[in-house]
Protein backbone atom coordinates (compact mmCIF):
# COMPACT_ATOMS: atom_id res chain seq x y z
CA UNK A 1 0.00 0.00 0.00
CA UNK A 2 2.79 2.34 0.54
CA UNK A 3 4.30 1.90 -2.73
CA UNK A 4 0.53 2.71 -4.25
CA UNK A 5 0.46 5.73 -2.68
CA UNK A 6 -2.56 4.83 -0.04
CA UNK A 7 -0.96 7.12 2.40
CA UNK A 8 0.53 9.88 0.26
CA UNK A 9 3.81 10.53 -2.13
CA UNK A 10 6.82 11.40 0.22
CA UNK A 11 8.78 14.54 -1.22
CA UNK A 12 10.20 13.92 -4.60
CA UNK A 13 8.36 10.66 -5.13
CA UNK A 14 8.84 7.06 -5.43
CA UNK A 15 12.19 5.31 -6.53
CA UNK A 16 11.52 4.12 -10.27
CA UNK A 17 11.93 1.60 -11.42
CA UNK A 18 11.10 -0.31 -8.41
CA UNK A 19 7.63 1.38 -7.56
CA UNK A 20 6.73 0.36 -11.10
CA UNK A 21 8.53 -3.31 -10.64
CA UNK A 22 6.56 -3.72 -7.49
CA UNK A 23 3.06 -2.84 -8.06
CA UNK A 24 3.35 -4.33 -11.74
CA UNK A 25 4.25 -7.99 -10.15
CA UNK A 26 1.64 -7.74 -7.46
CA UNK A 27 -1.15 -6.62 -10.12
CA UNK A 28 -2.00 -3.00 -8.47
CA UNK A 29 -2.28 0.15 -9.96
CA UNK A 30 -0.76 3.46 -7.73
CA UNK A 31 -2.99 5.63 -6.74
CA UNK A 32 -4.39 8.80 -8.56
CA UNK A 33 -4.34 11.94 -6.78
CA UNK A 34 -5.28 12.51 -2.69
CA UNK A 35 -5.66 9.39 -1.59
CA UNK A 36 -8.50 10.87 1.20
CA UNK A 37 -10.17 11.67 -2.00
CA UNK A 38 -11.78 8.35 -2.66
CA UNK A 39 -12.98 7.11 1.12
CA UNK A 40 -16.86 7.25 1.86
CA UNK A 41 -17.73 9.82 4.59
CA UNK A 42 -17.66 9.02 8.24
CA UNK A 43 -19.89 9.79 10.61
CA UNK A 44 -18.00 10.72 13.29
CA UNK A 45 -20.83 11.44 15.58
CA UNK A 46 -22.95 8.09 14.68
CA UNK A 47 -19.43 5.96 15.53
CA UNK A 48 -18.39 7.70 18.94
CA UNK A 49 -22.40 6.78 19.89
CA UNK A 50 -22.00 2.94 18.88
CA UNK A 51 -18.80 2.63 20.59
CA UNK A 52 -20.02 4.16 23.57
CA UNK A 53 -22.61 1.56 23.55
CA UNK A 54 -20.35 -1.26 22.71
CA UNK A 55 -17.27 -0.33 25.40
CA UNK A 56 -18.96 2.08 27.80
CA UNK A 57 -19.39 6.06 27.56
CA UNK A 58 -16.01 6.31 30.02
CA UNK A 59 -14.03 4.21 28.05
CA UNK A 60 -14.33 6.37 24.87
CA UNK A 61 -12.91 9.19 23.28
CA UNK A 62 -12.30 11.30 20.69
CA UNK A 63 -8.87 9.81 19.90
CA UNK A 64 -10.29 6.30 19.95
CA UNK A 65 -13.22 7.10 17.17
CA UNK A 66 -10.58 8.39 15.06
CA UNK A 67 -8.82 4.97 15.90
CA UNK A 68 -11.56 2.98 15.04
CA UNK A 69 -12.81 5.16 11.94
CA UNK A 70 -8.72 5.13 10.08
CA UNK A 71 -8.26 1.05 11.86
CA UNK A 72 -11.43 -0.73 12.52
CA UNK A 73 -10.14 -4.39 12.96
CA UNK A 74 -7.28 -2.97 14.81
CA UNK A 75 -9.17 -1.29 17.06
CA UNK A 76 -11.53 -4.13 17.66
CA UNK A 77 -8.88 -5.99 18.66
CA UNK A 78 -7.52 -4.15 20.95
CA UNK A 79 -10.62 -3.57 22.56
CA UNK A 80 -11.13 -7.22 22.65
CA UNK A 81 -7.41 -7.55 24.44
CA UNK A 82 -8.12 -4.98 27.06
CA UNK A 83 -11.23 -7.22 28.14
CA UNK A 84 -8.77 -10.53 28.65
CA UNK A 85 -5.59 -8.16 30.55
CA UNK A 86 -7.08 -4.68 31.23
CA UNK A 87 -5.02 -1.34 31.25
CA UNK A 88 -1.36 -2.26 30.05
CA UNK A 89 0.31 1.46 28.75
CA UNK A 90 1.73 1.93 32.10
CA UNK A 91 3.14 -1.59 31.65
CA UNK A 92 6.97 -1.32 31.11
CA UNK A 93 7.98 -2.58 27.69
CA UNK A 94 10.02 -5.83 28.71
CA UNK A 95 6.59 -7.02 30.67
CA UNK A 96 4.10 -6.79 28.01
CA UNK A 97 6.41 -8.76 25.71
Amino acid sequence: NYLRGSIGIPPGGFPEPLRTKVLESRGLEPVEGRPGASLKEYDFIAAESKLQSTYGDSMIDAKDVLSHALYPQVFIDWKEFEKVYGEVGDLPTHLFL
